[in-house]
C-alpha cells in the first residue's frame, strides 16, 4: 500500500506532511468520519505501524494491594527520514534524531488539581480498499478501553492513589511532556524505556455496593393488590385500626448496580404535602441483591404501614402526602405523593369565616374528601337571625356548586349589602348533603333599624298596608226613648185602646216595607174616625214610635212584653289615611318627588273617575270592623311612612240604627257616670267634608307626638282606654280579625304585641286631641296609659299595620357556580435515578476519554 512513496522529501515538506497526517487522525477521532491522509505525497521510507508503546494504569493503596488494568497497547505510526523517526504515539507526536527524542505535538494527558485526565490515542493497521490512505474512528474499540480502566477503578475501593506507565522507544519524549505537564503536582519517574506518573490520595475509599431506586411502583392495597383508583387511598380514620383494610403498602425495584453481593435496609417513609415533617415510616432490612446489575422488587409484605389508631391520627381524609424510598446508598429524586380519601364521595366543610363591611361576606373551603369522582355537589348558607324570626328571604338563599372531583377543594362565597340587612345578631353555618361547618355568630351594627317609623325599602319589597280601624266619634244620650218586643211576634198581636194602657205612639209616616194599620184614621188628630186596634202589616204601613206615658191608652193584646230603652246618637268623624313614598339613595336621604298613594280600595267604591273627599272616608259605622288592605311592590328604593287626618264636617246623616244592651257604668266619666248606655243608638255618617281638624304624618317632626311607632323592639302597649262608651280601645282593635297582633300581658299588666322584626310595623295615631307644641312624645304616651282619666289620648283613633316582605332576595348574591374551577390535587408516584447513565456512582480519580484509529 506504500509503494509510492518517495525516498527523498524536503525536510519542510516533510514537517508539513506530518501536521496534516495529525489534524487528519485528530479529526477522524473526533468526528468520527473516514479523514484522508497525505501518506502517498510524501518522498520518504515506506511509514509502517508498529508495535512499539504500552499504557498500564494501576491504582493502589500504601497499606493496600493495588488494581492493574495491564499493559495496553498504544502502537505508533512512523516516518523514516534521513536518519529521523517521525512517530504518532497515544495522541502525540515525536522526532527521534542523533539519539534525542523530542516532543513535536503534546497529547492530551493531564491533572486539573483533583482528577487525572487521561486521552489516550491507539492506533491499529487495517485495509479498507481505498485508493488513497483513510484513517478511521473505532469508537467500540476505544469504549471498551474506557471500560475496563473504569472497572478496575470500581474494583479497587481501597485505592486512594492512582499511577500510569507508558513503556516507548519514545520514553525520553514523553518524559520531557509529562514532567512539564504534572510539575510538583504528581511524582514523575523514568526507568529504561518506561516512565510513571504517581497521583496520591485523589478520591476516598468507597463501597464496591451501590444499591439503587430503581423504579417507584406506586401504592398497594391489602395482599399487594392494586388500589382501586391508583394513588387514592380509601381508609376509614376512625377506629383503632389494624383491621384487614387498615393496611396498605409501597411497591419499589431496588438494582444493585455494584460489584458485589450485598444486603441493605430498604425504607419507606411518608411526610406531610410539603415534606417538612416525618408522618410515618416502616423498613424492609437486610434486602439481598446480586450484583453487577442485580434487581429485587419488594412491596407488600416487605414495606407494609399498618394503620393502628396513633398513625390515623397522622392521617386526614382529603389530604395528599409525599413519599420517598431509600436504600442506603440512594433514594427517590422526586418523592410520590398520594391521596388519602373516605370510600365514597364526601363534601366535607371548613374554613367558614366572615366579613363585614359594606357588604357581609360569607366564605368557606367545599373539599370532595372521597377517593370517587362524582358530579358537582351544592353548599348551603343557613343564616339565622337571633333576634327574631328570622326573615323567610335567609331562608332562600341561592346555593353555591362545588367541585365534584376527588380532592378537588371549591371556596365558595356569599355577599349579602349589609345596608339591606336587620341590624343585630346572626349565626350562620354553611352545609352540604354531607357535612355542616361549625356554627359561627356576627354581629350587624348597620343596616336596617326596626325600630324606625320611616321605613327605607328596597327595589322588588313586597308592602302589605292595613288599616286595621278607625275609631273616632262623638256620642251621648238623648231625651229620647223607643219600645221593643220581648219574646213575641208582632204580626201575632194588637195594640187595643183601652182608656187606661201605658202606651202611647207618635206618627213618623208612611212605610212602604212594613208598618202599622188600623181600623180608624191614624193620621187624623180632630173630628174624626179614631183607632181601636192597631196590628202590624209586613206589605206596609205607618212607622209608629211608641213610647211608655202615664198619658197613654194603649196596651198591647199579644205574646210577648213591650220595653221601652233610651236612645243614644252617635256621630262618625270623617278620616282619611294615605300612604307616603319618597325615593331615596343608598344612605336613605331623599332624592326627587315624594308620592302619595290613597288606595282606590279604601273607602267608599260608589266613584268613577273622581274621588271626592267623602269617597275616602275610612271611619264609618257600617265599616267599622273593616281591615282596609292595600299592597304593592316596590319599583325603586324608597322611605315609606303614613298620613292621617281628622276632618270637620257639616252635614251627618243617620245610617243606621242598633241596640246595644251590654253598656256598664264608668264611675270616672263625665257622662257615663250617669248613663250605662244600654239602649237605642242612632249612628251618623258624615256626608259633608270640609277642613282639616288635624293631620298627623309620621315622617314629620310636626304632630310627632300623635303618633307611635311599635315594632318588635318596641312592642309595648299599656293599657289604652276607649274614649266613649262604645269605642274600641286600642287593645281590641290590634285584635281585630286573623291578624290578632297582641301577643299578650307581661306581669306588670302592660300589654306586647306579638311582631316580626323588620318585617312588621303598627302605627298609632291619636287625631282628636292634639300634643300641645313642643309636647314630648314619651310624655303624650305616658298619658294615654293613665286609667283614671276619660277620653282622649289613647291612640285608638287610627291603627295601621304595615308588612314588609323580607329582604329581597336580590340582595343575597351567589357567585357564578364553580364547577370544575376547584383546586384539585395531584398525585403521582415518584421519579427514580437512571443507572444507565452512571453504572458505578463511585469516584475512579481519573476521567478517561479513549480513541482507537484504524489506518490503511
Amino acid at each position: 500500500m506504500f509503494d509510492a512513496i518517495q525516498t527523498q522529501v524536503n525536510s519542510e515538506q516533510t514537517q508539513k506532511f506530518v501536521e496534516e497526517t495529525d489534524q487528519g487522525i485528530m479529526t477522524a477521532a473526533t468526528t468520527g468520519k473516514n479523514q484522508p491522509l497525505p501518506i502517498d505525497e510524501m518522498q520518504a521510507e515506506k511509514p509502517m505501524i508498529t508495535d512499539d508503546g504500552s499504557i498500564n494504569v494501576t491504582w493502589y493503596n500504601e497499606s493496600g494491594p493495588s488494581c492493574s488494568t495491564g499493559e495496553k497497547s498504544l502502537r505508533a505510526l512512523e516516518f523514516e527520514l534521513d536518519g529521523r523517526t517521525i512517530a504518532h504515539q497515544g495522541g502525540g507526536v515525536w522526532k527521534q534524531a542523533n539519539g534525542r527524542t523530542t516532543v513535536v505535538s503534546e497529547p492530551q494527558i493531564g491533572y486539573d488539581g483533583e482528577t487525572l485526565q487521561l486521552q489516550i490515542l491507539q492506533l491499529e493497521e487495517g485495509d479498507f480498499g481505498a485508493s488513497e490512505a483513510v484513517a478511521k474512528a473505532d469508537h467500540s474499540k476505544a469504549t471498551d478501553l474506557t471500560e475496563e480502566i473504569n472497572t478496575v477503578a470500581q474494583n479497587c475501593p481501597n485505592g486512594t492513589s492512582v499511577k500510569f506507565t507508558i513503556e516507548s522507544s519514545y520514553h525520553e519524549g514523553w518524559y520531557q511532556y509529562l514532567d512539564s505537564e504534572f510539575g510538583t503536582e504528581a511524582n514523575v519517574t523514568t526507568d529504561g524505556d518506561a516512565v510513571t506518573v504517581e497521583l496520591t490520595d485523589i478520591r476516598e475509599p468507597f463501597d464496591p455496593a451501590k444499591f439503587i431506586v430503581k423504579e417507584d411502583h406506586g401504592l398497594r392495597g391489602p395482599g399487594g393488590k392494586a388500589l382501586a383508583e391508583d394513588q387514592r387511598l380509601a381508609r376509614s380514620l376512625a377506629g383503632k385500626g389494624k383491621g384487614g383494610n387498615d393496611v396498605f403498602s409501597i411497591k419499589t425495584t431496588i438494582k444493585n448496580v455494584g460489584q458485589r453481593d450485598e444486603s441493605q435496609d430498604i425504607t419507606a417513609t411518608i411526610l406531610d404535602d410539603d415534606s417538612n415533617k416525618t408522618l410515618l415510616t416502616t423498613t424492609h432490612s437486610d434486602l439481598s441483591v446480586p450484583k453487577n446489575g442485580g434487581e429485587r422488587t419488594i412491596g407488600h409484605p416487605e414495606l407494609k404501614f399498618e394503620l393502628d389508631a396513633a398513625a390515623k391520627k397522622k392521617l386526614d381524609h382529603g389530604e395528599t402526602y409525599k413519599y420517598i424510598i431509600e436504600t442506603e446508598d440512594d433514594r427517590t429524586e422526586t418523592p410520590g405523593t398520594f391521596y388519602v380519601g373516605t370510600p365514597d364521595s364526601y363534601f366535607n366543610v371548613s374554613n367558614a369565616s366572615h366579613k363585614i363591611d359594606e357588604n357581609v361576606t360569607i366564605t368557606a373551603d367545599v373539599q370532595n374528601i372521597g377517593v370517587e369522582n362524582t358530579s358537582d355537589g351544592r353548599a348551603d348558607l343557613e343564616l339565622e337571625y337571633l333576634d327574631d324570626e328570622t326573615p323567610d328571604a335567609y331562608k332562600r338563599i341561592s346555593p353555591n356548586t362545588v367541585n365534584g372531583s376527588y380532592g378537588a377543594t371549591t371556596t365558595v362565597e356569599w355577599t349579602i349589602n349589609a345596608s339591606r340587612m336587620i341590624r343585630g345578631d346572626y349565626e350562620y353555618s354553611i352545609t352540604t348533603a354531607d357535612d355542616k361547618s361549625v356554627t359561627k355568630t356576627f354581629t350587624l351594627n348597620t343596616g336596617v333599624d326596626p325600630s324606625d317609623t320611616e321605613l327605607v325599602l328596597d327595589a322588588g319589597n313586597e308592602v302589605n298596608v292595613s288599616v286595621m280601624g278607625t275609631e273616632v266619634s262623638a256620642e251621648g244620650p238623648t231625651r229620647e226613648q223607643r219600645a221593643r218586643l220581648v219574646d213575641g211576634d208582632k204580626t201575632n198581636g194588637k195594640w187595643k185602646q183601652s182608656g187606661r194602657g201605658e202606651w202611647g205612639f207618635t206618627n213618623q209616616g208612611w212605610n212602604e216595607n212594613g208598618g202599622w194599620r188600623s181600623d180608624g184614621d191614624l193620621r187624623c188628630s180632630y173630628y174624626c174616625d179614631e183607632p181601636t186596634e192597631i196590628w202590624w202589616d209586613d206589605d206596609g204601613g205607618w212607622d209608629l214610635e211608641w213610647t211608655k206615658s202615664r198619658y197613654g191608652d194603649w196596651s198591647w193584646n199579644g205574646p210577648g212584653t213591650w220595653q221601652q230603652h233610651r236612645v243614644y246618637n252617635k256621630r262618625w268623624a270623617p278620616v282619611t289615611t294615605e300612604i307616603i313614598t319618597q325615593p331615596v339613595d343608598e344612605n336613605g336621604n331623599p332624592i326627587g318627588e315624594s308620592n302619595t298613594i290613597q288606595p282606590e280600595s279604601w273607602g267608599s267604591e260608589n266613584y268613577e273617575s273622581y274621588r271626592s273627599p267623602e269617597d275616602q272616608n275610612l271611619n264609618t259605622h257600617d265599616t267599622r270592623d273593616k281591615i282596609w288592605k292595600y299592597n304593592f311592590t316596590t319599583e325603586d328604593r324608597i322611605s315609606l311612612t303614613l298620613s292621617s287626618t281628622l276632618y270637620s264636617c257639616s252635614n251627618y246623616q243617620k245610617t243606621n240604627t242598633d241596640l246595644y244592651t251590654d253598656g256598664e257604668y264608668y264611675p270616672y266619666h263625665d257622662t257615663w257616670s250617669k248613663y250605662d248606655g244600654n239602649g237605642y243608638w242612632d249612628h251618623y255618617d258624615c256626608a259633608n267634608m270640609y277642613g282639616k281638624s288635624l293631620e298627623v304624618d309620621a315622617a314629620t317632626d310636626s304632630n310627632k307626638a300623635n303618633v307611635r311607632v311599635r315594632s318588635s323592639e318596641n312592642n309595648t302597649v299599656p293599657e289604652l282606654r276607649a274614649g266613649h262608651q262604645r269605642q274600641q280601645s286600642a287593645d281590641e282593635v290590634l285584635e281585630r280579625g286573623d291578624e290578632d297582633l297582641f301577643g299578650g300581658k307581661y306581669e306588670n299588666g302592660t300589654g306586647y304585641l306579638d311582631l316580626e322584626k323588620g318585617k312588621e310595623f303598627v302605627f298609632m295615631y291619636e287625631l282628636t286631641e292634639e300634643a300641645p307644641p313642643n309636647t314630648d312624645p314619651e310624655e303624650f304616651w305616658k298619658e294615654a296609659e293613665e286609667t283614671d282619666t276619660p277620653g282622649d289620648p289613647n291612640f285608638n283613633d287610627v291603627i295601621v299595620l304595615v308588612e314588609v316582605d323580607d329582604i329581597p332576595t336580590e340582595d343575597i348574591v351567589s357567585p357564578i357556580p364553580v364547577g370544575e374551577d376547584g383546586v384539585p390535587v395531584d398525585v403521582g408516584r415518584g421519579e427514580s435515578d437512571d443507572d444507565s447513565s452512571d453504572p458505578s456512582g463511585f469516584d475512579s480519580g481519573v476521567e478517561v476519554e479513549t480513541d482507537k484509529i484504524i489506518i490503511g
